[in-house]
């Protein structure tokens, strides 16, 4: 860590604190409620989070703890008891969850957020996530330089969460796939009010209001004859012109 101190796990001994430097043993002292059981807490990941000096410790069995210079403790809202920590790590500032956040990597609950300062935990929606990380098993979290966010789901891969840049974000859609949207995208119309038109290869029309809520159109909940949308263009009424493939021309008002 910051102070020089090498901190050890292992399945025989569990947690070890070590003066690098001076390459001897420091004591660790347990919070009461914990003491009796320090033998069996199962640890499986360690943080150091920069603006308070605090060491947060991820256990399989006992949820989120921390080291404060005094004592190893549950944190002050403690929600997690019950939760099996997996992995943790330092949340880049590009993802807008405030200094000193830390993404928690759980067996059943996903993705969550730990705020050190309050330490209290809160779920956490990654905006137009193509997955939904509150089903998954997060096994692994880590940070490139870049700032963008490597996920280490169990059975389910690797994901990528890149770091929003200019202004850009990945839009995603939920559908019929359960896993986000797959479709292929054909043509894309922003119109006079100010919403956006998205045409698909296969999965119809979706539309993205002006006000963030959105609408899904096939030919099974509309006029249009099939689910390929070629090009779209908006007339003086403001209608939208739909040509599909082998389908003719929709008009939408």
């Amino acid at each position: 860590d910051s102070k020089g101190r090498l901190w050890v796990l292992s399945e025989e001994s569990g947690l070890s604190l070590i003066d690098y430097r001076e390459r001897k043993s420091l004591p660790l002292t347990w919070h009461e409620g914990l003491r009796e059981r320090a033998d069996e807490v199962r640890i499986s990941s360690l943080v150091e989070e920069p603006v308070t000096g605090k060491i947060i410790i991820g256990t399989l069995n006992c949820g989120l703890l921390v080291y404060d210079e005094e004592q190893i403790r549950p944190i002050a809202h403690d929600s997690t008891r019950d939760l099996s920590v997996k992995s943790l790590c330092l949340a880049p500032t590009s993802f807008f969850v405030g200094e000193g956040g830390i993404f928690v990597g759980v067996e059943h609950d996903g993705l969550l957020l730990f705020d050190p300062l309050h330490e209290q935990v809160r779920p956490l929606q990654i905006p137009n996530c193509r997955y939904d990380l509150s089903r998954g098993k997060v096994h692994a979290l880590t940070c490139d330089s870049q700032g963008n966010l490597w996920v280490g789901l169990y059975q389910r891969g690797l994901m990528v969460l890149p770091k929003p840049m200019y202004g850009f974000e990945q839009v995603a859609f939920s559908d019929r796939y359960g896993d986000g949207w797959t479709a292929c995208v054909t043509s894309v119309l922003a119109t006079r009010t100010g919403d956006v038109w998205v045409g698909t290869d296969g999965d119809g029309v979706y539309v993205v209001r002006k006000d963030g809520s959105r609408s899904h159109y096939t030919m099974h909940n509309s006029a249009l004859e099939n689910n390929a949308v070629m090009a779209m263009s908006e007339d003086e009424e403001g209608g939208i012109r739909l040509s599909t493939y082998m389908g003719g021309l929709v008009r939408w008002r």
